[in-house]
């Protein structure tokens, strides 16, 4: 049996995006130790998930003034929805609240 085929191409992309190692991992299938030595072996540095791109900046705060909830962003941007928290409580900003039917 062969080993499975590892994308460099996409992962490159995903790097390029501003994404972990990890994340990268869990996108393209491979494992996260893969994906870190082919990182180290292509000379890219980690990405500080701290630093994200202005666009992506802007896009994340945009869905969170829309009202959507953590898991929902996280959902639609592609990272877990503890990645997005961290993201949101590292820059001070609130989450928002889920309204509660009221019950009968």
């Amino acid at each position: 049996m062969r080993p499975p085929i590892h994308d460099h191409t996409l992962w490159h992309r995903l790097w390029r995006e501003g994404l972990s190692e990890a994340e990268i991992a869990r996108k393209s299938g491979a494992h996260p130790s893969t994906v870190a030595s082919w990182r180290r072996y292509a000379g890219l540095p980690p990405n500080d998930q701290r630093a994200l791109l202005p666009s992506q900046e802007r896009a994340r705060r945009k869905l969170l003034a829309a009202g959507l909830h953590d898991s929902e962003i996280a959902r639609r941007i592609g990272i877990s929805q503890q990645s997005f928290r961290t993201w949101r409580e590292s820059r001070g900003l609130a989450r928002n609240h889920q309204r509660r039917e009221a019950r009968p």
